[in-house]
């Protein structure tokens, strides 16, 4: 079988389905669920303040694992259901792991992207884009993206940073797949991707600066970063993600192949 036509296979069994769309609502009733919590403050705040405000909630676990259950768990279905036999009878080892790796990235960051561009977008029909008279709108403009908020393109500047969460839920379910690869119990495939993401996130950067600069958060929140050029975040956020996804792929190639599987 060619790669293309396990790729289009595989597309197929997220794209346009329910459970992508099942996905998505769920991201922006997770989203609002955190708005909720401060919805006293809502009549005089902005979209930029509150998606500044739960840039790092705790309610965003949640999002990332609704993102990642949707292909993340697939190697976990196949063998449940006998399918991953029939795959490795009508395509390499290799074509199969690539298929998975990249529906497994691009299927999380469609969703987790899309879902929370959404939200964003909704705020804006009880509350402004942003407030520019005020001091926080001017400390943002020195962060991550400062020009387009300087330049008012609220739009992009909002979708750029739903990408950049986006990205997250992409490593975050390529994870899941090679975890699934190593562990069988099919709730602890889906909890330790996220316990590994808190680690990366919250446990070690109170230990140490070195580990706060590269934290995942650190590097995909773009609003947040100390880099002011957005074309500079987006390359690095695209090469963080090359690097990641081609370890994921080469360990789970390497697994399936210690598995017995040419």
């Amino acid at each position: 079988m060619k790669l293309f036509n396990v790729l289009w296979a595989d597309s197929m069994r997220w794209f346009g389905r329910r459970k992508m769309w099942a996905a998505i609502i769920g991201i922006v009733v997770v989203d609002y669920l955190m708005l909720g919590q401060d919805a006293t403050t809502i009549p005089d705040s902005s979209v930029l303040d509150m998606v500044y405000l739960y840039t790092d909630d705790p309610f965003f676990i949640l999002c990332l694992m609704l993102s990642a259950a949707v292909m993340g768990t697939s190697y976990c279905d196949e063998r449940e259901t006998g399918c991953f036999f029939f795959w490795m009878k009508r395509c390499s080892r290799k074509e199969y792991v690539i298929s998975k790796i990249m529906h497994t990235f691009f299927s999380a960051l469609f969703i987790l992207t899309a879902g929370t561009f959404i939200w964003i977008c909704s705020m804006r029909f009880f509350m402004p884009w942003a407030n520019p008279q005020e001091d926080f709108f001017h400390s943002m403009t020195s962060n991550g993206m400062g020009e387009l908020l300087l330049g008012q393109k609220y739009f992009l500047y909002f979708f750029l940073h739903s990408l950049g969460y986006g990205m997250i839920g992409g490593i975050v379910s390529a994870a899941t797949f090679l975890i699934s690869m190593i562990l069988k119990d099919k709730m602890m495939v889906q909890v330790v991707p996220i316990f590994l993401y808190y680690i990366n996130t919250i446990f070690f950067p109170s230990y140490s600066q070195q580990w706060y600069d590269y934290r995942l958060s650190n590097i995909f929140c773009f609003i947040n970063s100390s880099i002011s050029s957005t074309k500079l975040l987006l390359v690095r956020g695209g090469g963080v993600c090359t690097v990641l996804l081609f370890i994921f792929g080469t360990v789970s190639y390497w697994v399936l192949g210690r598995n017995g599987y040419d």
